[in-house]
C-alpha cells in the first residue's frame, strides 16, 4: 500500500524520539501497536464478512435455480401423464370402436361355427386386448406418478437442506 522503506522508518523514528522523548517513546510505540493491531483485526473482519455474504448469495441464487428447475421438472411431469393418459383415453375409445364394427361383421373368426360363436370370440379377445392395453397404460402412468412424486420428494429435501445450510451461515457469532 504505502512504500514506506528502511531509510523513512529511521527518519520517523528520529523524529519521534526527538519530540516525545526518550521516557514516553516505550509507551507510545506500544500504543500504536495495539491500534494497528485492532485495525488489521477489523479490516480481516470486514472481509470475512464480505466473503460470507458473497458465499450467501451464490447459495440464494443456487438455490434460486434449483427451484425453477425443480418447478419445470414437476410441470414436465404431469404433462407427460396428462398427454399417456389421453392417449390411454385415445386408444381405449379406438379399441370400443373397433369392437363393435367387428360385432357387426364376424366373419373373420374361423374357429367358430356360428356367427354367435364368432361375435363371443370376438368380444372376449377384444375385451382381453382391451383390459390388458389399460392395465398396462395404467400401471405405467403409476409408475411415472410415482417416480415424480420420489423426485419432487428428492428435490424439496435438497433446497430444504440448502436453506438450512444458508440459515447456518447467518447465524450472530
Amino acid at each position: 500500500m504505502f512504500d514506506v522503506g528502511f531509510s523513512e522508518l529511521c527518519l520517523i523514528a528520529l523524529v519521534s524520539l526527538l519530540v516525545i522523548g526518550p521516557e514516553r517513546l516505550p509507551k507510545v510505540a506500544r500504543l500504536a501497536g495495539f491500534w494497528v493491531g485492532k485495525t488489521r483485526s477489523m479490516m480481516d473482519s470486514v472481509k470475512e464478512e464480505i466473503k460470507q455474504e458473497l458465499q450467501a448469495a451464490e447459495l440464494r441464487q443456487i438455490f434460486e435455480e434449483q427451484s425453477a428447475l425443480q418447478e419445470n421438472f414437476l410441470n414436465e411431469g404431469k404433462n407427460a401423464i396428462a398427454e399417456t393418459q389421453q392417449m390411454l383415453d385415445e386408444t381405449s375409445a379406438t379399441f370400443k370402436d373397433a369392437s363393435t364394427s367387428q360385432m357387426n361383421n364376424p366373419e373373420g373368426f374361423w374357429l367358430a361355427k356360428t356367427p354367435g360363436e364368432a361375435a363371443s370370440v370376438k368380444e372376449e379377445i377384444n375385451q382381453e386386448l382391451q383390459d390388458d392395453f389399460l392395465s398396462t397404460g395404467k400401471n405405467a402412468i403409476a409408475e411415472a406418478q410415482q417416480i415424480l412424486d420420489e423426485t419432487s420428494t428428492t428435490l424439496k429435501d435438497t433446497s430444504t437442506s440448502s436453506t438450512i445450510y444458508d440459515s447456518e451461515q447467518h447465524e450472530p457469532k
